[in-house]
């Protein structure tokens, strides 16, 4: 059994590699998608400025 810590850190990298691929795959399926919620998130950033 690894360390508490060593497990967390495995995990974690593990979830860091899934969502990567997700994000991948529905930039590649769906780029509108991506390019608007983008866009969205850029509009609400700066809407302040």
């Amino acid at each position: 059994m690894l360390d508490q810590n060593a497990d967390r850190q495995y995990w974690m990298i593990g979830a860091v590699i899934v969502v990567g691929l997700m994000i991948a795959v529905l930039k590649v399926a769906f780029p509108g998608l991506i390019t608007s919620v983008i866009e969205a998130f850029q509009a609400k950033l700066t809407a302040g400025i």
